[in-house]
């Protein structure tokens, strides 16, 4: 009888279980689905974003900035966001939009250190653009020579702005960000090279957050360099 009793009570506690043990792997199944489901809505969205950033229009990748800025309050900055934002934002300093995208970044960045971190990683994978000023036309064919050099290194020139009344005396290369300190080195070292003696590398990163684009330098040729 004893044998029976126990054998009854395993029969029920395994009719119990069975109906249990389904409910868990359905729960188990259904998690890793609304898991892969919510993965999948993200990653639609990440990719229309990143793909209005891209535009052309500028009007669209202005759009789509306000609406990335909003996503970091939901700690939604994901990082191909993050990415396309730090694209964008070193991309030519006359256009809004890259502005716009570098104060993003700044006010990703002032969140947390740790995304300020990621912030910081993201954008030294980008490439240098050098912008090149000079004080008098004279000085136009020397610095076409150094933007072709420049280009050679991996550096991105797009060209040559004369910029007379802002000129220093004397050559500088201008970083705007701690992490562009060794980048302004190698084309002071490029510069001295070409001649300009004289270039010196200058800590301009006081007073320009949000202003200047990140992994941007500049070389000003002073109004004493021939």
């Amino acid at each position: 009888m004893a044998d029976d009793g126990r054998r009854d009570w395993v029969d029920a506690a395994a009719k119990l279980l069975v109906p249990l043990v389904i409910f868990g792997v359905g729960f188990q199944y259904s998690c890793q689905k609304d898991k892969v489901d919510r993965t999948r809505q993200q990653f639609d969205r990440d990719a229309g974003y990143v793909k209005a950033l891209a535009s052309d229009n500028e009007r669209e990748r202005e759009v789509t900035l306000a609406i990335v800025d909003a996503l970091i309050e939901q700690k939604e900055f994901t990082p191909a966001l993050r990415s396309a934002v730090a694209v964008l934002a070193a991309g030519k300093r006359d256009e809004p939009s890259t502005k716009i995208a570098q104060r993003v970044l700044d006010r990703a960045a002032e969140t947390s250190p740790a995304l300020n971190a990621q912030i910081q990683q993201t954008a030294q994978a980008l490439p240098i653009r050098v912008y090149i000023q000079i004080a008098n036309p004279d000085q136009r064919k020397g610095a076409e020579t150094l933007r072709s050099e420049l280009s050679s290194k991996g550096f991105v020139a797009p060209g040559v702005e004369l910029r007379a009344d802002e000129s220093p005396d004397n050559t500088e290369i201008r970083y705007f960000s701690q992490g562009d300190q060794e980048q302004a080195r190698s084309v002071a070292g490029i510069a001295q090279q070409l001649g300009y003696k004289t270039a010196q590398v200058k800590d301009s990163s006081g007073g320009v957050k949000g202003k200047a684009p990140v992994r941007q330098l500049e070389v000003w040729l002073g109004k004493r360099q021939s």
